[in-house]
């Protein structure tokens, strides 16, 4: 937790816990899973119908919200041939978001392979 909250980097959380790199990854990454698949649906529903209709009606009309992709830049995993190469010419994954008229994300994709567009 100390990673999320402090942005410490792996080196340092080394020297100050004496865990070996793989394990300091390991933890954060299981942590991640966790904290997203407890909390995933209070802070990122899934949009119902009725969601959808209620943006749409406080927006302009016709429109659900604003869209936009950003390629989050990355080191290259191993192995990972040319996936995350993107246009942009460095490595990347898209983040992808739509949020409505109050600056609020309706919904989120992040992941994708920065060879995509976004």
């Amino acid at each position: 937790m100390m990673f999320l909250a402090t942005g410490h980097s792996f080196r340092s959380l080394y020297f100050e816990f004496c865990f070996g790199r793989k394990t300091i990854s390991d933890i954060i990454w299981e942590t991640c899973n966790v904290l997203w698949f407890v909390l995933k649906d209070k802070v990122m529903p899934q949009p119902q119908k009725e969601d959808w209709l209620r943006i749409a009606e406080e927006n302009f009309p016709n429109c659900i919200g604003a869209l936009d992709g950003k390629h989050v830049r990355l080191v290259k995993p191993e192995l990972s041939g040319s996936n995350f190469f993107n246009y942009k010419n460095y490595c990347s994954i898209v983040l992808l978001a739509l949020v409505d008229t109050n600056y609020c994300f309706v919904t989120v994709d992040v992941g994708s392979y920065g060879r995509t567009a976004d």
